[in-house]
């Protein structure tokens, strides 16, 4: 089994949402862009894992049925020069414990052809804004402790490592 590290960021104020001069940002739209959400998402991920690549039945369990998720809590990032191709995406959940009512990053991805661009950043900073704007000022990011540049983008923008929380 993997060591999953848990990382969070206390919001101190809204972000600033500005998008990378190379792609826009908008929220995820029911139908037109789930393929391309699977595409990236196995591109990405196939690497990592030894199962099989999603598809549409995947997609629905882990965000159409879960509750509470909704388009509006998923963003894509699209290329200006391709705008039909999907290069990162990131969705939020909202979860509750002892400490509160806080933000839970899901599936940020970025294609490795646009890392080190912003596109994660852009991505991160639309999901904080969102996460503001409900009154949610703690933000877990969950990542494995393998995937070091996570934990170093991650730690960059300000998470910290729970364990001693």
């Amino acid at each position: 089994m993997q060591n999953v590290i848990k990382l969070w960021r206390t919001l101190q104020g809204p972000p600033q949402v500005v998008d990378s001069g190379e792609c826009f940002v908008r929220n995820f739209q029911p139908g037109s862009d789930m393929q391309a959400w699977l595409e990236l998402h196995n591109a990405v991920y196939q690497r990592h894992e030894k199962s099989r690549p999603w598809e549409k039945r995947d997609f629905v369990r882990e965000f159409e049925r879960s509750k509470g998720w909704t388009p509006d809590k998923m963003w894509l990032a699209f290329s200006r020069s391709k705008p039909e191709k999907l290069v990162g995406s990131v969705a939020v959940a909202t979860r509750a414990s002892t400490g509160g009512v806080y933000g839970s990053i899901l599936w940020l991805t970025v294609a490795p052809a646009w890392r080190r661009k912003g596109v994660a950043s852009g991505l991160l900073n639309h999901l904080e804004a969102y996460c503001w704007e409900m009154g949610l000022r703690r933000v877990l990011a969950e990542t494995l402790g393998s995937w070091t540049e996570a934990v170093a983008f991650y730690e960059h923008r300000g998470y910290e490592d729970s364990s001693g929380i």
